[in-house]
């Protein structure tokens, strides 16, 4: 079988064609893994963002679960607010200082169709006892069943604190009948 001077010289130009294709494509791959190895640590930055993002995102519904938790743990109903109140230094310098003067505990409620309250604490006190006592309010609240019950409020508060730190336990009783229906939340 002849083969045609013409046909290797077709050959021969494909041939190189394809070397010349070959080494363009090596050159672009080779580009193109440069760039990407440029790239990789943005995109790994953009990455790491996002999963903060996502992290933070989580975080956040996980204390708005928690919060919602607390606030079924208030609907017990069962007319004790036990409020552990921590880092108590610091709530005492910013309450001297002016930042916070007061503090609210999480709502309750007396009973399951009962009042909603809350307790306010002056960590350095209120009115005539600003800078000598803690000062203690009941707050009561709107709650669901307001109109239903009987106003004003008679209930007997009863206030024990405890400092945990020398096992001291503090008790005052106090029956205020000034409590009145609530004009706000």
């Amino acid at each position: 079988m002849e083969v045609s001077r013409s046909a290797v010289v077709e050959l021969k130009r494909r041939v190189e064609m394809n070397m010349k294709d070959h080494a363009v494509a090596t050159q672009t791959s080779r580009r193109l893994q440069i760039e990407l190895a440029s790239k990789l640590p943005f995109i790994e930055n953009k990455m790491v963002e996002a999963q903060e993002r996502e992290t933070a995102t989580h975080n956040a519904r996980l204390l708005e679960h928690g919060l919602r938790l607390d606030l079924l743990d208030c609907k017990t109903t069962n007319d004790v607010l036990l409020w552990k109140i921590t880092d108590v230094k610091r709530r005492r310098r910013d309450a001297v200082t002016g930042k916070t003067p007061s503090i609210y505990s999480q709502p309750f409620y007396t009973s399951p169709n009962g009042y909603k309250l809350c307790v306010r604490m002056y960590r350095n006190g209120d009115g005539i006892g600003r800078t000598t006592y803690l000062s203690l309010f009941v707050v009561v609240m709107r709650g669901e069943y307001n109109i239903l019950l009987e106003w004003p409020l008679h209930h007997q508060i009863t206030f024990i604190l405890v400092d945990q730190t020398a096992g001291d336990k503090y008790a005052t009783r106090f029956n205020q009948t000034r409590r009145r229906r609530p004009f706000g939340d």
